[in-house]
């Protein structure tokens, strides 16, 4: 099996994270891994990264295409990267803040010295559906064996829960009913993430997810 490079592994044992937890490899047995947005922001804090005001090389709210050259710095070392967000490569609506995001992590990947070899998931919607726990999570789940331990009633929920989104977000209007089943279910929300905060977690990225594809007409 392959494993992610020393490098990262050892600023993930330093901030507390576990690797399966913030990484995970895109196709089976390429050596190719991706890395959670979140995960790199807090590599960029623990290792005081800095970064430059932007420049814009194209800024298009109309079209929907945004191009940033960031400039980042940890310590002498200096690293620059081009993010891009047009429609061929970008399904949600906030194009500024994803180019933003995608400059950002790869500067952080080229001052850490794992560019190539590390991707950040916002890199493409193909490495976040390549993730386990998001892959797995839109599935019925099968009924457990005599010998497993039964769900707790927040698992069921959630379970639930998913395949509602899911369900939602492949009606007409399909964002509108998202926002209304969010609205409805705010009580049961704040239960869950006070019961089960990585539970929760994974709830919210799938709605999250569900949310802007149904927000682009994308049916699932």
């Amino acid at each position: 099996m392959a494993k992610i490079p020393e490098q990262l592994k050892q600023i993930l044992d330093e901030l507390g994270l576990a690797p399966q937890d913030a990484t995970w490899e895109v196709r089976p047995n390429t050596g190719v891994f991706a890395v959670t947005h979140k995960a790199l922001e807090r590599v960029a804090a623990h290792k005081k990264i800095t970064f430059e005001p932007p420049v814009m090389i194209e800024a298009s709210a109309e079209s929907k295409t945004v191009v940033m050259l960031v400039t980042g710095r940890m310590g002498d070392q200096v690293e620059w990267s081009i993010g891009e967000a047009t429609p061929y490569n970008n399904k949600n609506g906030y194009p500024f803040a994803m180019a933003e995001k995608r400059a950002k992590d790869r500067v952080i990947l080229k001052l850490i010295n794992v560019a190539g070899d590390v991707y950040s998931e916002e890199e493409a919607d193909d490495f976040k559906a390549s993730r386990p726990q998001l892959a797995a999570a839109p599935q019925p789940a099968p009924e457990p064996a005599a010998e497993e331990p039964e769900r707790s009633p927040w698992e069921t929920w959630a379970n639930s829960a998913m395949n509602k989104i899911k369900k939602l977000a492949s009606e007409e209007g399909g964002a509108s009913k998202l926002t209304g089943w969010l609205s409805g279910n705010m009580k049961d929300l704040k239960g869950l993430k006070d019961a089960d905060q990585q539970l929760f977690e994974l709830l919210r990225a799938y709605y999250d997810e569900q949310y802007e594809k149904a927000n682009t007409g994308e049916r699932t």
